[in-house]
């Protein structure tokens, strides 16, 4: 059986510990067969390990997703892994998920509070000289309850506690140096307000920003860009002018060869009422 009634708590396990790492590989790989694409568990919001007849291993964690189409997702996966005792050598596998929760997405507010935009800019700072937001164009949260339950060995009650743990999912723009970006931002929240994991996807330049030029800070390259459209709108207007030229040149000529035709027969009727 993978659990009992009788069977003591969770208790906290290291993320770190060999134990719980075989199983995190585990349950990447059993992701990728799943879904077909690959998988990384890249947070451990909170891990426990409860002793039954082998193992339950309770885990809240970050899975980051990526896509053939390299699109990348970040999603709050609350799972139960059941692990078989080493002595039980009879045929089947020695994970099994008995337990995959992903909560849904929620509409969150534009609106970032000041010390959540001020965190988001410095963690986007770290590989840039500075970093503004600029835009939030869209803001999801996913949230779980956390459940930590410890027993008291003399009074025998058990007593139970839940934390919140909030994935928050940002797409919006960004003032980079001298170009605006848009970024994919994922970061985690706990109950006190504390940030505990942060990641983000540079999903390129959306507008060259401020470089001092008279042309309103507007870089080379994309006064060039605008050159270029400009210089191909005037050619494509001036191949229409040629091609409806053509047209009208040639619908002239028609009209004017079948006129000559029709004076020409009316030339031989007259000749031959003249015989």
């Amino acid at each position: 059986c993978f659990s009992s009634s009788r069977a003591p708590p969770a208790k906290p396990v290291d993320p770190k510990d060999p134990a719980v790492v075989a199983v995190k590989a585990w349950f990447e790989t059993d992701l990728d067969a799943k879904y077909n694409n690959t998988n990384e568990v890249v947070h451990f919001c909170d891990a426990q390990r409860q002793v039954v007849s082998g193992y339950n291993y309770i885990f809240t964690m970050l899975v980051r997703s990526t896509y053939g189409n390299d699109t990348v997702e970040w999603l709050l996966h609350q799972s139960k892994i059941y692990e078989r005792p080493a002595w039980d050598t009879s045929d089947g596998p020695k994970y099994e998920v008995t337990r995959d929760e992903v909560p849904v997405f929620e509409d969150a507010d534009l609106k970032l509070p000041e010390e959540v935009t001020r965190y988001i800019e410095t963690q986007l700072a770290a590989s840039a000289e500075s970093v503004e937001t600029s835009e939030v164009v869209e803001h999801y949260e996913q949230r779980v309850e956390v459940e930590h339950v410890t027993m008291n060995a003399k009074e025998g009650s058990l007593t139970n506690d839940v934390e919140i743990v909030t994935a928050h999912r940002v797409f919006g723009r960004f003032v980079v140096g001298a170009t605006k970006r848009d970024m994919d931002v994922s970061f985690v929240t706990k109950e006190d307000g504390s940030f505990v994991f942060f990641d983000s996807v540079d999903l390129g330049v959306s507008e060259f920003t401020g470089g001092g030029g008279e042309d309103g800070g507007i870089l080379p390259y994309r006064k060039d860009v605008k050159l270029l459209t400009m210089k191909t709108s005037l050619f494509g207007i001036f191949l229409v002018g040629v091609l409806t030229c053509c047209i009208l040149l040639v619908h002239f000529f028609r009209k004017r060869q079948k006129k000559s035709k029709e004076d020409w027969y009316i030339e031989q009727l007259t000749d031959i009422d003249e015989l």
